[in-house]
This record gives structure tokens, C-alpha cells and sequence, in this order.
């Protein structure tokens, strides 16, 4: 996962009691555990409530997340899927992904014997603006 300037900041002022950043946790999570399993995409292995889903897209297109890998297994992994897909994160296909939580604690351990999980990878792809009828402009 490449640096993200405001993403890092953040991070920093958290562990530092900065209080509260703005950003959700589900990001700030998600990133930092990213960056630590140094993967290409951001990973997402827990499930996003309702109230935090307009907040976390909004901030994937902010920070300019392309590609995200869902491996968390919820029973509302459709509805998640669906917000993903109405926001322009289309389904690419499936991956295995180093998943286990690295976090503040666990910076010593080794990534190369985090577990591999399977997860729905997703890209986002801009799509044409279109008219009331649904055809494309």
C-alpha cells in the first residue's frame, strides 16, 4: 500500500491521544494493517457497519484507493458489495491475502507467516455519467 500523507498523520496523532481525526476507524485500520502486510491494495477484514459506509467510501475516492480485497466473511457481505459497487468498485475477481492483525503491538511479527485468506477483489472504475433513463451520455 503506497504512503497516503493525511492517512499517516493521522495514525501518528491517534497513537499520540491527538484525539479525533476525522477519518474512520475502519479506514485508519484497514491502512495501517495495508501498509504493515505491505499488499499492493487495501485490505478490508472486518465488516463496515451502515453508518460508516458513506464516510469510508468517500474516503477511498479522497485518498485515491483503487483496489481493495474484502476478506472478512459477514452475513451482510452483500449489502457491502452492493455500496462498493454503486461508488464505482467493481468486482475483478478473488485472491488469496495475507490477513492477521499486525497493529500497534504486533509490529514484530513476520509477514511472510501471516495466514492467507480468500478475498473479493474489488477496482474501481469510473464509469460514463448517465441520463434519467439509464443510457449512457
Amino acid at each position: 500500500m503506497k504512503k497516503i500523507k493525511e492517512l499517516e498523520e493521522a495514525l501518528k496523532n491517534r497513537y499520540l491521544g491527538g484525539g479525533d481525526t476525522g477519518i474512520t476507524l475502519v479506514m485508519m485500520r484497514a491502512y495501517e494493517e495495508s501498509r504493515l502486510r505491505d499488499t499492493e491494495f487495501l485490505g478490508i477484514d472486518c465488516c463496515i457497519s451502515q453508518a460508516e459506509m458513506e464516510q469510508f467510501l468517500d474516503e477511498c475516492l479522497r485518498f485515491g484507493i483503487r483496489e481493495i480485497a474484502i476478506s472478512a466473511d459477514s452475513t451482510s457481505m452483500l449489502k457491502l458489495l452492493w455500496e462498493f459497487d454503486k461508488r464505482g468498485y467493481k468486482l475483478v475477481g478473488m485472491a488469496e491475502v495475507p490477513v492477521g492483525y499486525l497493529g500497534y503491538r504486533n509490529r514484530g511479527i513476520d509477514k511472510k507467516k501471516l495466514a492467507k485468506f480468500p478475498a473479493i477483489m474489488l477496482r474501481y472504475q469510473e464509469e460514463p455519467t448517465r441520463d434519467k433513463n439509464g443510457g449512457k451520455q
